[in-house]
């Protein structure tokens, strides 16, 4: 047993040395923000590539009906309505917060269509999950949550 100790100790530390954790940092606010626009612009533009991007791959989004769909159906869709040549309402956020973990953040705050005249249209609560993944920041999962008092 005592000869096993030195072992299990080399072996722990090379694990804990080989995959360090990522972390996040108040700077990284701004990045993941940034992607956040880039994710909204692509749903507008139905730029299915940088969506692809965007997403990491085991990406879950999960709607207010409480239907749940994956990163391919998502792209796929994209991609769709890119060769109907449909364009999706402009996208604004407001009130967002971002939470900061190790290597996770998650932004929360309120998303809504708005027409060309400034209307808001289709308002949701939102919950952002954004992981490092290598130097990139990645969507894990989304969920959108009708807010008070709206109509299901």
């Amino acid at each position: 047993m005592s000869n096993l100790f030195p072992c299990l100790v080399i072996a722990l530390s090379a694990c804990a040395t080989a995959h360090p954790v990522p972390t996040a940092s108040p700077g990284d606010d701004a990045d993941v923000l940034a992607r956040e626009r880039a994710w909204l612009d692509a749903c507008e533009h139905n730029d299915a590539d940088v969506m692809a991007d965007m997403l990491a791959d085991d990406f879950v989004l999960t709607l207010p009906t409480g239907h749940r769909t994956a990163k391919a159906d998502v792209v796929t869709g994209t991609r769709r309505l890119q060769a109907a040549g449909k364009r999706f309402p402009h996208l604004v956020t407001s009130g967002t917060v971002a939470h900061r973990r190790a290597g996770v953040i998650v932004l929360a705050g309120t998303v809504a269509q708005v027409d060309e005249h400034g209307g808001r249209h289709a308002e949701v609560l939102y919950t952002d999950t954004w992981i490092r993944d290598g130097a990139t920041w990645r969507v894990l999962a989304s969920q959108m949550t009708s807010t008070p008092g709206a109509q299901p």
